[in-house]
């Protein structure tokens, strides 16, 4: 392993922090403090779990889990062991403090995918060479207003981006911008799709993914789906094979699934259907909102059912359309 010079963040949250190293194909997740240390164990546990329930053939990606360290005891769980072990994790001198997790990197959106959302960054963020996004994040369920000039076709750009929700004002919606995780909403998705047809599938196509990825972290691996993230990002180089390939992909774009330290198990009964509504409140971003006749909500839904008619459960069948229901009758359902 290359040593902790070539070591560098890719993004942090409340919970852990994200490296790479040497910009390589592995990322490593590390919790901000060892008090997280069985929060952490829990969510690669849950990884494994949903990445060993599917085959890879979903729309959505899944990061593939590698192996979970603890500096403090120096132990190493590893799923593959010929891959990592407690060397490459204590190489690495932010691995030594608390414990951590490594799988897959995400490979960066290719260039040609990602240097078009640049139109749509803030006048202030291009104006200063902002470079573009590695990820983006795909938020069905909102729509951010921009200014009528701000199209792939125009170099002109809103200085702010707005946020609506129905019933809602409209209100800035950065004050203060960074690339990283950029939102794309239907409304962009479909204009970068417009432009990079033999890289982006329709949104239909998108959302139909959406559904059946949700479906089967419900009804497969048992789990609530809560907080999880449904990202754009790179598509992986054909050396990957049994290990890891390069950490810049392969020139494609892909979808995935990520974040899964929030995740709730819950027991397929009618009784815990609010966890799963709950759960799917949270999300609401990503999903588009469950709204009837609505044109991706209805494909979203389609999807989700689809995939559970494909298990031939006809309780689970029944209850999935009882989990639609609550969701369609409005806020109010808490777990």
């Amino acid at each position: 392993m290359p040593d902790s010079s070539t070591f560098r963040r890719l993004g942090d949250g409340s919970f852990a922090t994200v490296y790479v190293a040497n910009e390589g194909p592995i990322a490593f997740k590390a919790v901000h403090t060892v008090s997280e240390s069985i929060q952490l164990e829990e969510e690669y546990t849950k990884l494994v779990l949903v990445y060993t329930a599917f085959s890879n053939d979903a729309f959505f990606k899944l990061p593939r889990p590698f192996a979970v360290y603890n500096p403090q005891t120096g132990t190493l769980r590893a799923e593959a062991p010929k891959v990592l072990t407690s060397a490459s994790f204590s190489a690495h001198e932010p691995l030594t403090r608390t414990p951590s997790y490594a799988m897959d990197r995400v490979p960066p959106i290719p260039a040609h995918v990602a240097d078009p959302i640049r139109v749509f960054y803030p006048a202030h963020a291009k104006a200063r060479g902002t470079p573009p996004p590695t990820l983006c994040r795909l938020y069905f369920g909102k729509t951010l207003r921009k200014k009528p000039e701000a199209d792939l076709g125009s170099e002109t750009v809103p200085e702010t981006e707005t946020e609506t929700q129905p019933g809602a004002r409209t209100a800035p919606r950065f004050s203060f911008f960074s690339s990283s995780n950029f939102i794309l909403d239907p409304e962009r998705y479909r204009a970068l799709a417009a432009v990079c047809p033999e890289s982006l599938p329709p949104i239909e196509d998108v959302t139909a993914g959406m559904g059946v990825m949700l479906a089967r972290l419900h009804w497969r691996a048992g789990v609530d789906a809560r907080d999880v993230e449904f990202v754009l990002g790179g598509g992986f180089d054909a050396s990957r094979g049994p290990g890891p390939g390069t950490g810049t992909g392969n020139g494609t774009a892909e979808f995935y699934v990520i974040d899964f330290n929030q995740m709730r198990y819950w027991d397929k009964s009618a009784e815990q259907l609010p966890v799963l509504v709950s759960s799917f409140r949270i999300n609401d971003p990503y999903y588009p909102r469950p709204n009837p006749g609505e044109h991706l909500y209805e494909i979203f839904k389609a999807a989700y059912i689809a995939e559970c008619a494909a298990a031939g459960n006809e309780n689970e069948m029944q209850l999935a359309g009882q989990f639609f229901s609550l969701l369609e009758a409005g806020p109010g359902v808490v777990a």
